[in-house]
Parts: structure tokens; sequence; C-alpha cells
């Protein structure tokens, strides 16, 4: 238990080896040996709705090695849900500061936003430049801008629009 909130709840047959009991009030009250207890499994909908999916790039990568640190888990897939993992606010700070130093820019505010590696990799600042790009299809954005025509360019950047000062 982390923070004095449970992060899974599991029905036992028995509760494990206690550790001490006090008397209160004519109540027997005990205490249980929580290190007896046997390691919960993931809860259900922990991980995505497609089962795990590793990191694709090396900001999803780093990233779910981040998380994989601060949460104390063995892997982090791409669409498991950071607070369903058993991340909490105060956890979320620590990521923040640790992707950080991780070569990776994050607001706290992205990280309530954006609750899955695969989302928030997408909307990271990269301040690593051995990162490269976060996106996998950038190679095939390029060739398939250099196959364009300079008309088709032209058409292409007249229809983004552009702030009138």
């Amino acid at each position: 238990m982390r923070g004095g909130n449970p992060q899974a709840l599991e029905r036992l047959d028995q509760l494990g080896v206690v550790r001490r009991s006090i008397d209160y009030g004519g109540y027997r009250l005990l205490t249980v040996d929580d290190r007896a207890l046997p390691a919960p499994d993931a809860p259900a909908d922990a991980a995505g709705e497609d089962g795990y999916v590793a990191p694709r790039n090396p900001v999803e990568e780093r990233l779910a090695a981040v998380w994989a640190e601060i949460l104390r888990l063995p892997q982090v897939g791409v669409h498991d849900n950071f607070f369903r993992l058993g991340g909490d606010s105060i956890l979320s700070i620590r990521v923040v500061s640790r992707a950080r130093e991780a070569g990776l820019g994050l607001s706290l505010y992205q990280m309530f936003e954006r609750q899955t590696v695969a989302e928030l990799a997408a909307a990271a600042a990269i301040l690593d430049p051995s990162l490269g790009p976060a996106r996998d299809d950038m190679d095939e954005l390029m060739t398939e801008l250099e196959g364009m025509s300079e008309g088709e360019l032209d058409a292409l950047l007249a229809e983004i629009p552009r702030d009138e000062e």
C-alpha cells in the first residue's frame, strides 16, 4: 500500500500471519502482516483495451521506463492508463520531473489530460535531440512531401491557416 490507499482489492481465504493483537474495549484487534500477503494480480482494466503493447519509438520507450520506475512495475505498455496502474497526483509530479531528466518536457496538466504513454509521448516536448521525432511515420511523410510537385506543395501550404497581424 502506498500513501495509505489500497492499490488493489482482492478476496482472500486467509489474511496471513498476525503480527500482534490488541485488546480494545473487550474486542481483540488483530494486525495483519501485509508482507505475508500474496502480491495482488494486476487490475483487469490496468492494461489498455488491446492488452500490452510495447513502446514503438524512443520517446515511448523512455516514457514507459519512467512510468515503470515510478510505479515500480516490471513493464508498462503504451496503452496502459497511468492512474489505473496505481498512479496518483503526487506520482505524476515525480513523472514530470523524471521525464525532464530523461529528455522529455511534460506538464502536470498533460499528465492528467493524456493518461497513456502513447498519448503523452505524442505531446511531449523533446529536450534530448538523440530521441528524434516521436512519430514513426516521419520518414513516410517526408517521402510523400518529396514526391509532390511544386504546385501541390503550394496548394498544401495555402490550406494552412495563418495568423493575421
